[in-house]
């Protein structure tokens, strides 16, 4: 089974929601082991809206956010309607800081994992120029 880190900008776009759905459905299929979420574009409700969807669609994983990412339209057209659904999360601070997410998972690995990128790339940047840390003694690039 192949392990997957999607990399969203979970915004206003049916993209985002469709990928998060086929991985979702992937996952539950036992295909792939998705291991997590990072929204890497930041609007107010993104954070619980993604994880409103993951459980309404049968998967809790871990989510991280950008939170200093562009809001480059204000509103999503989905996110505020999905926070009516359940979730463990209510706001932005409670998703995990991107750059410590993908090492978290990253080095917890004992297979490679594909990430899989459908937003912004400034996430994946600080990945790769990060040092060695709590979660693990490679760079970035060495971890990746």
């Amino acid at each position: 089974m192949k392990d997957v880190i999607l990399g969203t900008d979970w915004f206003s776009d049916c993209d985002d929601a469709v990928a998060v759905r086929l991985l979702v459905n992937f996952h539950r299929s036992r295909h792939i082991r998705l291991l997590g979420v990072c929204i890497n574009a930041c609007l107010p409700e993104s954070a619980a809206s993604l994880d409103a969807f993951l459980r309404c669609s049968g998967t809790a994983v871990p989510i991280a956010l950008d939170r200093t990412a562009t809001n480059f339209e204000g509103h999503g057209s989905y996110q505020h309607n999905l926070t009516d659904l359940p979730s463990e999360i209510s706001a932005n601070d409670q998703a995990e800081e991107p750059v410590a997410f993908y090492r978290r998972l990253l080095a917890a690995a004992e297979e490679p994992v594909d990430i899989m990128e459908i937003g912004f790339p400034q996430v994946l940047s600080a990945l790769l120029a990060s040092s060695a840390d709590e979660y693990s003694p490679l760079s970035g690039c060495e971890l990746v």
